[in-house]
């Protein structure tokens, strides 16, 4: 995780058989325990767009910047975007215009809205609608739907444009500057607390070179000298306030 000017600001090391979206949290609230109220916005890959994050993040009044993402719907049927809801009633209605009701909520957390069976095996749009082993429609709708059309209007809005198109120039870069020139394809040390360990401070060295940079081109422009330790200074006052480099409100690349 990083911020808009390429600082990392936390890592988590796990085994590979563990998904991004199962450790988001423990980073997440780590960093916005340090930095709340200064984060104002996230941007994440598609591999994070679950409702749970999406709601822990908007919770912490934080805009999420997520990307579209496809649904599993074949192509030429009929997806969940095809049906309309009317709220009133808590109902959808489909292509044919018959109604489905509200029936329950499963445990992987879903709404469950049915049509008859008899209106369905009568529809046209059979085919298009339901698998053949179906006799009737299940639409299926997930509980944290509003936080996904939260998530959507802020993505074609232009300020998500605008702050996702960082995540290239960000956490990307980081990344790649990682694995490309800092070995980080393999890890050197056997066990997790030891590979841990070398990759923060493989991160911690890039922190400090960007850090370098960035007060040796100060300097330049206020034409002031600077040594090394008044560097270390700097950026060991810095760390012990807590305070994040260079800016006042952050936006997070995952």
């Amino acid at each position: 995780m990083c911020d808009r000017h390429g600082f990392i600001l936390g890592q988590v090391l796990k085994p590979s058989n563990i998904h991004d979206s199962q450790i988001f949290k423990e980073v997440f609230e780590r960093i916005n325990d340090r930095y709340e109220g200064l984060i104002e916005a996230a941007g994440l890959d598609a591999g994070y767009k679950t409702g749970p994050i999406i709601k822990a993040i908007s919770d912490k009044q934080i805009l999420p910047l997520m990307p579209y993402k496809r649904t599993n719907a074949h192509k030429g049927d009929f997806g969940n975007h095809k049906f309309l809801y009317d709220e009133q009633t808590d109902s959808y209605t489909c292509p044919n215009y018959e109604t489905l009701i509200y029936k329950t909520t499963n445990r992987q957390g879903y709404k469950e809205y049915r049509c008859d069976q008899t209106i369905c095996q009568a529809c046209p749009f059979k085919s298009k609608c339901m698998s053949p082993k179906e006799k009737k429609k299940t639409l299926r709708i997930s509980v944290y739907q509003d936080y996904f059309r939260f998530s959507d209007e802020i993505r074609k809005s232009e300020y998500g444009k605008e702050k996702y198109a960082l995540r290239k120039q960000t956490i990307e870069r980081c990344f790649g500057d990682f694995k490309e020139r800092h070995q980080g394809r393999f890890t050197y040390y056997r066990g997790l607390k030891k590979a841990s360990d070398h990759i923060s401070l493989t991160f911690s060295c890039m922190n400090v070179k960007k850090m370098a940079l960035r007060l040796a081109e100060r300097a330049l422009k206020e034409h002031v000298s600077i040594n090394l330790s008044t560097l270390i200074v700097k950026l060991l006052s810095k760390w012990q306030k807590k305070k994040p480099f260079f800016n006042l409100k952050l936006t997070l690349s995952f």
